[in-house]
């Protein structure tokens, strides 16, 4: 030790050393413990309380330990942690909900437990400028959930709302506060003195009183952007939703629906979708076709169908024995799907959740919420001929119902239609209609078609409109020469997005089209009257900016699923539970004994070949420091202890106060001597020798 060192340690012992550490503060801890528990006491008002007594255990513990943990990021790391997985286990009632209530979201409960572990691991160590910041960020989504909820029904808090609100700004403005008044006091960051203290005041005050002004049209504009950000990306209300349930004439289709862009599916297939069937419509009247509502559970695949394969379902009477190709869809907007979509030649259907229910003519809805995934076994065959060949077309006179106040309007389209009458065969008839609908006839979205007398009359005296109107229209024609039809709603998929390597199903994609049944070859045919501008196939493909918004979308949605579906508590287990089974099996077999030794080889290996070669001098020198570190952490209390880049005569002066006299001299001396030998040019080997065997001696 140089003299100046020396010197400054022989100084006389002060009370309280400059350098020494402050004292820890409790009132930052007390109020960022008291904003986290309002939070999880209104999180937890109509559940489980156990996050709330886990919180009150956990602020407790904080606030009563005379120190704070090690700010080191081991101890950082390692404590957010346990306490995710404290808190996960104590709000595990919400991240299980029971299975007769699937509509509720998982995935915010389990990503704002973890946030507000985050938040509580803040209290466990020295507070600091992120204190309060940790402190928000692990209580602002929880209250965002309760608020959230109660717009929308999922457990009410009746008009308590501004309370949790105010209360929590009043609690982060007290833990700001306290924060700033319990900082050590130095030239960069001084305490707030009487001025800023009542500056900050009226400055609240004024806040209070502009929010209270202001509170209702922000309090609308808040809950209408809460419930989209919820409702599309993090999918809060899973409820199942119909886009549509009758297809209404009078409705005006929206002028900007051929840009809407949203994607509604993704498809997995070798084969070009095309037609896929949502809905199924077949009596009309009065500018309205009323929809078809599946009642009957849908029929269960045999042992002998199904292979491995559970939740399998026939979407025909029996299997044939041809070709199957497998589809597997992606469902990213549930709340626009009336029914699974399928094409028309699809065998199976696979999907996780309760027994779909189906009708007669194909159409199949989920029994609960709509799956985010399902599997189709489909026969493959051409565009042409993806209807759905059930049932026979003469079974019910649904197929071939007119309104009375349509008969005659229907007998003069048809007879305007040159060639109709004399049509041979079905497909030529299909042909005429398609061809008259493109020459005469122009596909225009926005426009609204009087009701009186009928909607698809006012259509056809202007020869423009949307695709519903052409293929009510044309079914309606078909049933005027005795060949039963149906109108049918879905979507056209022709899109192939090359970064996603999937077929890709938008809203601008929905689209009406009709069966028709052919009486000589006993199948049910697809008849598109749209004209090509309307129909989604010929729409212009998107670029490559939309095709990353498509990627970054669907890699969003994907996450947010995954972790809806994981429990992170059995993952945890599970992963410890396959890594204690696989040690076991390569300690218990003649291979992983070898891997083992193996990896332990190379370790010991690359463990030497990072240590330097050391010289019997450096060897000397490396014990001494060890022999001295020993002896420091052995003569003070572990919060006394020193630093990773503490000086030795530093860690002297600060530690002095805290030993006796005869204590301080003896490990001064100590100190001395170890600083005269250890740093000294050349070695003395033997006087070193020495002082360890004087130092290790009991």
């Amino acid at each position: 030790m140089n003299d100046s060192h020396a010197d400054l340690a022989r100084q006389p012992r002060q009370t309280t050393p400059l350098t020494a550490t402050p004292p820890r503060s409790r009132w930052p801890v007390l109020v960022s413990a008291a904003f986290l528990m309002w939070c999880a006491w209104w999180y937890c008002r109509e559940d489980s309380q156990g996050l709330l007594y886990l919180s009150a255990i956990i602020a407790t513990l904080a606030a009563l330990r005379p120190r704070p943990l090690p700010s080191t990021p081991r101890w950082v790391v390692w404590s957010g942690i346990a306490l995710t997985i404290f808190c996960l286990a104590a709000n595990v009632s919400r991240l299980m909900p029971p299975d007769n209530a699937p509509e509720e979201s998982r995935a915010l409960d389990r990503i704002i437990t973890v946030a507000y572990a985050m938040g509580m691991t803040s209290l466990l160590f020295r507070p600091s400028v992120n204190t309060v910041s940790l402190a928000a960020i692990g209580g602002l989504p929880m209250s965002m959930l309760v608020l959230s909820r109660s717009y929308m029904d999922l457990g009410a808090i009746g008009n308590h709302g501004v309370m949790l609100v105010w209360g929590m700004v009043f609690l982060l403005a007290a833990a700001d506060l306290a924060q700033r008044l319990t900082m050590p006091r130095t030239a960069e960051m001084a305490a707030p003195g009487f001025r800023e203290l009542v500056w900050r005041v009226v400055c609240l005050v004024s806040v209070a009183t502009i929010a209270f002004t202001l509170r209702e049209p922000v309090e609308h504009a808040a809950k209408a952007v809460q419930k989209r950000i919820f409702g599309l990306v993090m999918y809060t209300d899973r409820r199942h939703r119909n886009r549509h349930t009758d297809l209404m004439l009078t409705a005006k289709t929206p002028k900007n629906f051929g840009g809407r862009m949203r994607m509604v599916m993704l498809l997995d297939t070798l084969y070009l979708p095309g037609y896929l069937r949502e809905a199924v419509f077949l009596r009309y009247y009065n500018g309205r076709w009323t929809a078809i509502r599946p009642q009957e559970p849908l029929l269960k695949a045999s042992d002998s169908d199904t292979g491995d394969k559970k939740g399998m379902h026939l979407l025909v009477p029996f299997i044939p024995p041809t070709s199957r190709a497998s589809w597997h869809v992606e469902v990213l907007s549930p709340n626009m799907l009336a029914g699974f979509c399928l094409p028309g030649n699809a065998l199976t259907l696979t999907c996780d959740g309760p027994q779909p229910l189906t009708e007669p003519n194909g159409m199949v809805t989920a029994a609960g919420a709509f799956p985010e995934t399902y599997t189709l076994g489909v026969t493959p065959s051409r565009l042409l001929y993806s209807a759905y060949p059930y049932p026979d077309g003469f079974s019910t006179p649904d197929y071939l119902q007119i309104p009375e106040h349509l008969i005659e309007n229907v007998s003069d389209w048809n007879s305007a239609c040159n060639g109709l009458a004399e049509a041979q065969s079905l497909a030529v008839a299909i042909k005429i209609i398609e061809d008259h609908f493109s020459r005469n006839f122009k596909y225009r979205l926005g426009l609204r078609m009087r009701p009186s007398p009928d909607p698809l009359v006012d259509f056809m005296s202007r020869k423009e409109g949307a695709c519903t109107l052409f293929a009510s229209a044309a079914a309606l024609m078909f049933r005027g020469l005795g060949i039963p039809s149906r109108v049918i709603g879905g979507y056209v998929c022709s899109e192939w997005n090359p970064w996603l390597k999937r077929w890709v199903v938008r809203e601008r994609e929905g689209h009406a089209w009709v069966e028709v049944f052919d009486r000589a070859s006993g199948r049910w045919l697809v008849a598109d009257p749209t004209p090509p501008a309307g129909n989604p196939a010929m729409f212009k493909r998107p670029g490559r900016l939309r095709w990353s918004l498509d990627v970054i979308k669907a890699s969003l949605k994907r996450a947010l699923s995954y972790l809806r579906n994981t429990n992170l508590l059995v993952m945890l287990a599970d992963l410890g539970e396959d890594l204690f089974l696989l040690l076991w099996h390569m300690l218990a077999s003649i291979p992983g004994v070898v891997a083992i030794a193996g990896l332990g080889a190379l370790w010991w290996l690359r463990r030497n070949r990072r240590q330097p070669k050391l010289n019997s001098e450096a060897r000397l020198r490396r014990e001494m420091t060890r022999a001295m570190t020993r002896i420091a952490r052995s003569a003070v209390p572990s919060h006394l202890r020193r630093r990773v880049f503490e000086t030795w005569p530093a860690w002297f002066q600060r530690v002095r106060p805290e030993l006796t006299a005869t204590r301080s001299d003896a490990l001064l001396e100590l100190l001395e001597s170890y600083q005269a030998l250890r740093y000294s040019a050349t070695l003395d080997t033997d006087t070193a020798r020495a002082w360890l065997e004087h130092v290790t001696r009991p």
